[in-house]
């Protein structure tokens, strides 16, 4: 983890973005992409938002250039819009323990872009065999909760604070609401760790603008960075 944080520490802008955006990781993301359109359609919808054939790096290619890389131990995802971005890191580290807390789309675990199940059995047969926990209900209650009551399982043992190496949190409308959720939750990053904020594709960045450089003042002892299109950041722990 120390090395991991002195690598960030260190690398330069340019370096990183240079292999954040590779030939090779933009393959990757194009052959996740590929596979996840031939799946059911809640998956292929979500797999096709955004630009297909990417000509820039964006947070899909940071999750797979980070899981590819570094091999987590364990990634944790909180909001509505998980597929994707799970699946960026499952099937270029399968042994991450993956641990989901997604939102029912107004209550309602029926709707057709809400079936966790047919992501598992996904992930499972093109390779992950790590441990997959899908949590339902408030996703932005829920991690809350457990990390600070119930220590996680993952194949190491038990996760504790401080434990997660890849968080992705996937904002709301609710600027203070999205701040609140990070402000708890960044803590937890292990050191060399990486956050990833984004607001889903089908709302507003207006909620990331105003949260990004808040969370930039609040944590100085993570590295910020910010995607092309500006819809998204990662944040590295270095300190």
């Amino acid at each position: 983890m120390s090395q991991r944080a002195r690598f960030f520490g260190s690398v330069t802008s340019n370096d990183l973005e240079d292999q954040v955006g590779s030939p090779d990781i933009k393959l990757r993301v194009r052959q996740v992409l590929n596979h996840l359109r031939q799946r059911p359609r809640d998956i292929s919808s979500q797999a096709g938002q955004g630009q297909s054939e990417v000509g820039k790096w964006d947070w899909r290619h940071v999750l797979t250039w980070y899981a590819w890389r570094f091999r987590p131990a364990i990634c944790v995802e909180i909001g509505l819009e998980t597929q994707v971005s799970t699946a960026m890191v499952a099937l270029n580290s399968p042994e991450t323990s993956l641990i989901s807390f997604v939102s029912e789309p107004n209550g309602d675990p029926s709707r057709d872009d809400f079936i966790p199940d047919a992501v598992f059995q996904e992930l499972i047969r093109c390779g992950h065999y790590g441990p997959i926990t899908f949590f339902t209900g408030r996703a932005q209650e829920r991690p809350l909760l457990h990390l600070s009551r119930r220590p996680w399982r993952s194949a190491a043992g038990q996760v504790g604070r401080g434990d997660i190496d890849i968080l992705v949190v996937n904002g709301g409308e609710d600027a203070k609401e999205f701040y609140r959720v990070l402000k708890r939750l960044l803590p937890h990053c292990a050191l060399g760790g990486m956050a990833l904020v984004k607001t889903p594709s089908r709302q507003s960045t207006d909620s990331f603008s105003h949260v990004w450089p808040r969370l930039q003042k609040k944590f100085p002892s993570f590295r910020y960075l910010t995607v092309p299109d500006g819809k998204a950041g990662f944040a590295f722990r270095v300190a």
